[in-house]
């Protein structure tokens, strides 16, 4: 037992320094150390919300020893002899240049060095470091990210295949998001089946807390 916390604890501590480094919208909470298990956990929460909503059996999510799409996950009804399997390549919409404002004034505070900053570099820090996200921003980012993931060829082995997009950027609010996306219409991609939109973890008075997911309006 004493050994498990101590990994527990080690394994928290990992997690930990590495939110520290990226220092923004920390939805994998990596770079890459625990990119895995952030994506099947998002995948996840995303069948949670997807079975709940269509009446799906998705289940034994998994990733793919193949990398694209990153993961895998059966569906359909339970104790079928061979279970149709469907995959989710798993992306992220985040501000770059704020997870480098972020390590940069990290980097300048370990140098003690934020003194020397004049009161324009530092308001410029303070304003890359927390982004706006106008609604002309978030489209153009989003259908970036789309566009990125729609460059490979489809497995044709698989029953579905789904894009989801994941963000914790902090104004992407669930509202915001949801009025943003009705002036959203993307062409319909050649990859996947369908491109979702998830937020982060939204608590809610009373009841278990749910992950946002939307689906993004595509051209018939």
């Amino acid at each position: 037992m004493a050994d498990d916390r101590d990994e527990l604890g080690k394994t928290v501590k990992r997690i930990a320094a590495t939110i520290n480094r990226r220092g923004h919208a920390t939805w994998f909470h990596t770079d890459n150390e625990f990119q895995d298990a952030g994506e099947k956990y998002s995948v996840a929460q995303w069948a949670n919300v997807m079975n709940e909503r269509h009446g799906w059996n998705i289940r034994a999510i998994r990733k793919n020893p193949r990398d694209y799409p990153d993961c895998l996950a059966d569906f359909g009804p339970d104790g079928a002899h061979r279970p149709e399997i469907m995959g989710v390549e798993v992306t992220e919409l985040v501000d770059k240049a704020a997870i480098g404002a972020h390590q940069m004034e990290r980097r300048l505070a370990e140098a003690d060095e934020l003194k020397n900053l004049s009161d324009a570099e530092r308001r410029d820090l303070l304003w890359r470091k927390w982004p706006e996200w106008p609604v002309d921003k978030f489209k153009e980012r989003l259908a970036e990210r789309v566009c990125d993931k729609d460059t490979r060829s489809r497995d044709r082995s698989l029953k579905k295949q789904f894009l989801l997009v994941v963000t914790d950027e902090w104004l992407l609010d669930e509202r915001t998001v949801g009025q943003y996306l009705d002036e959203v219409t993307q062409p319909h991609p050649r990859t996947y089946d369908a491109d979702n939109l998830m937020l982060s973890y939204m608590p809610s008075h009373g009841n278990d807390g749910y992950y946002p997911v939307f689906e993004v309006p595509l051209d018939p």
